[in-house]
């Protein structure tokens, strides 16, 4: 099994880490078991990742540079923002410093040429193997109340027209799901959740699903084929495949573009991607006070039977992710830091969720988001575990 270490460098404008103490850190998981790449960015500092490139090759470590694509990149350009259904631009809080999570529009093509043309001037010469490629999604229920209703901008609406969606009832009826006053515990109105894939009873509401997930395939496909070209490898950042959809990401279309696939499985996080955070966000978003049964309604329908995301249940969606799609590029992310109040993570969950990844027989491992804030003991527990699944 692959293991990938990332590490946050700091945003765009502060580079916050020291090579000789990252170096170390490498260092210290390299020796002791085999590490397959390093994830990291996205401070802008060639000669830092030059340097680092060197020390990586002594270990045969890939390099990937962490760059996000539809958020955080308007330190470089100015970007048409994701606009909600009341045609509305609203701006997002971030949950750590030089990390705004502002969500721009995969459709509009000033925004697709941007990000091209920000590698092309910052990143293209960098000496680096492959990008990780992160923020490949509209905004989740997490960013605020109405962010997975986006986008409405006027590309969008043409787009959406041309795809036999009327906008303007699309719109109401949006409007209609944040101002029922009623104890609805399916205020979406789901239908179905098949392979990692949620239909929805309304046929406009439905449409409008499948039009984000269109729109990122096709702008993904285009980004892919683009950094391809530069002869790098490319590894997504998706989130857990039960919530992903919301955010017009299907992880089974987008793993065919990748190298490497790392959905967030992060079950002890109280941040955007964590999974405990995004559910809770999405039963809270509605005007029904009812949440515990939005709650409750959301997991049967995803056949989960406890009141989270259990062990078992995250095995059975990578053993079905695995076996019935035969995807086989899965490195999933595992957050080994520890930060107060966001990442809870400590051993008995890092443990049970290795022990699940082997037995899903997944083909690797990230572990995440911060290496540089990961505790000596999450560490060697994990050099351990390889080490005796390595036997």
């Amino acid at each position: 099994m692959k293991t990938y270490l990332q590490v946050f460098s700091g945003g765009f404008k502060n580079q916050i880490i020291d090579l000789e103490e990252l170096m170390e850190k490498i260092k210290f998981v390299a020796e002791k078991s085999e590490v397959s790449g390093v994830i990291i960015g996205w401070a802008v500092n060639r000669e830092f990742y030059a340097e680092l490139k060197k020390g990586l090759d002594e270990y045969n470590i890939e390099l990937y540079f962490w760059l996000p694509v539809f958020s955080e990149l308007d330190y470089f350009e100015e970007f048409q923002d994701v606009i909600n259904y009341k045609n509305e631009s609203k701006k997002s809080t971030g949950f750590q410093e030089d990390e705004n999570f502002n969500f721009y529009c995969p459709n509009n093509r000033n925004n697709i040429e941007n990000i091209k043309s920000i590698f092309l001037k910052h990143f293209s010469d960098y000496d680096i193997d492959g990008v990780f490629l992160d923020k490949i999604r509209y905004p989740s229920f997490s960013n605020n109340l109405e962010s997975v209703f986006t986008c409405f901008c006027d590309t969008c609406k043409e787009k959406m027209e041309k795809r036999g969606i009327n906008v303007s009832e699309l719109q109401k009826k949006i409007n209609d799901i944040f101002t029922d006053g009623g104890n609805n515990k399916n205020p979406l109105g789901i239908s179905e959740y098949k392979d990692f894939k949620f239909d929805f009873s309304d046929p406009l509401i439905d449409k409008f699903f499948k039009f984000k997930e269109e729109s990122i395939n096709n702008t993904l496909e285009e980004l892919t084929d683009f950094f391809r070209s530069h002869n790098l490898k490319i590894g997504l950042d998706l989130f857990a495949p039960h919530i992903s959809y919301f955010t017009g990401q299907n992880i089974i279309k987008l793993s065919s573009m990748a190298d490497f696939i790392k959905p967030m499985y992060y079950r002890a996080t109280y941040a955007p991607a964590g999974v405990p955070f995004e559910i809770e966000s999405y039963s809270e978003s509605f005007p029904s006070k009812n949440s515990g049964e939005i709650k409750k309604e959301f997991f049967e329908f995803i056949k989960e039977t406890g009141d989270e995301i259990s062990d078992k249940y995250m095995e059975s969606e990578l053993c079905e992710l695995k076996n019935k799609f035969s995807i086989n590029n899965i490195c999933s992310g595992l957050e080994f830091n520890k930060i107060k109040d966001i990442a809870l993570s400590n051993t008995d969950y890092l443990e049970r969720s290795i022990n699940s990844f082997y037995n899903s027989k997944i083909d690797g491992i990230v572990l995440s988001w911060d290496l540089m804030r990961m505790p000596l003991e999450h560490l060697e527990l994990y050099i351990k575990l390889w080490n005796k699944n390595k036997l």
